[in-house]
């Protein structure tokens, strides 16, 4: 359609489609989220439009952009987190578990990273590519698509000394396979040292949590690392920035189930400072120790 004939009456047509019957292998509809996301593009182009005298207005502002489904997101408890990464002990996916849950990567971007993109004596990764698996099955290499999600993460001790381990026993392998290994420098690699399939990783993820475990998304781990970080005190603009969002408001929106008992525990927390019995400098202390997630962990 031409760009001028667009009305919202057409975009919130468009959004029901998807809802209902959006999935390309014609099983069922997208879900509320990525079709806000759809929205959010649409009305991005329409802006672009309207600056460059294209339209007069904006057809996406008449119209609602589904409500994103709570129910949508999940995450392991801290005392889960521990019965996951004793249930993959013995897997070579265990340093990629491990790394999700304490840094909160996109699968994509724990997929693609390298070994030149870490620095393990500094424990910090920045993110410069990303794996993707294509409609056609094939794995393709991406840049990161915004500036936020190209950062630097800091790692905590007990993933940089996972890595290590990981790293010795990569360069093991690698020279046991000779040149049937496909070097490409990825820190989480298949056996043949090409990148893991999605669908791989899938099937392990979901054998793994089968026991004992809610039936979670992969993508979970890094619900679970943002909302546990939340719970342990760390500020809400650390959590956004390490998860690569483009602004604090989508952090605080996607985690807003953490934010009333925030609520709560900051109430107290003043409440005991004013009237309460403690020492000058302990809250302080306590609220310090709060910034990364338990040792358990």
């Amino acid at each position: 359609m031409p760009i001028d004939k667009i009305k919202p009456f057409h975009l919130q047509q468009l959004y029901r489609k998807k809802l209902e019957s959006g999935k390309l292998n014609g099983k069922g509809g997208l879900s509320s989220t990525t079709v806000r996301r759809i929205h959010n593009v649409l009305h991005k182009a329409f802006s672009t439009a309207v600056k460059w005298q294209l339209l007069q207005v904006n057809p996406a502002d008449a119209v609602d952009a589904p409500r994103q489904n709570k129910n949508e997101m999940s995450y392991l408890t801290r005392d889960q987190v521990e019965d996951f990464l004793e249930a993959a002990e013995d897997s070579s996916y265990k340093p990629l578990y491990l790394t999700a849950i304490m840094t909160g990567l996109r699968r994509g971007e724990l997929l693609g990273l390298r070994w030149s993109d870490v620095d393990l004596a500094t424990g910090q990764a920045t993110i410069k590519q990303t794996i993707v698996k294509l409609h056609d099955g094939s794995l393709a290499v991406e840049m990161p698509k915004t500036k936020s999600s190209a950062r630097t993460v800091a790692f905590s001790s007990s993933v940089t000394t996972a890595l290590k381990d990981h790293k010795r026993a990569q360069a093991e392998h690698r020279l046991k396979l000779g040149e049937s290994y496909e070097n490409n420098n990825l820190i989480f690699a298949s056996a043949s040292g090409t990148p893991i399939n999605p669908g791989n990783l899938y099937r392990h993820f979901k054998a793994t949590l089968k026991a004992q475990l809610p039936n979670i998304r992969f993508h979970d781990l890094r619900h679970t690392h943002a909302t546990l970080m939340l719970e342990q005190g760390v500020h809400v603009k650390v959590v956004s920035e390490r998860l690569g969002h483009s602004s604090i408001q989508i952090t605080l929106d996607t985690y807003s189930h953490v934010l009333p008992n925030l609520q709560s525990d900051a109430a107290e927390t003043l409440d005991q400072a004013i009237f309460g019995k403690s020492k000058p400098g302990e809250k302080v202390e306590e609220s310090r120790a709060l910034y990364s997630i338990k040792a358990a962990i």
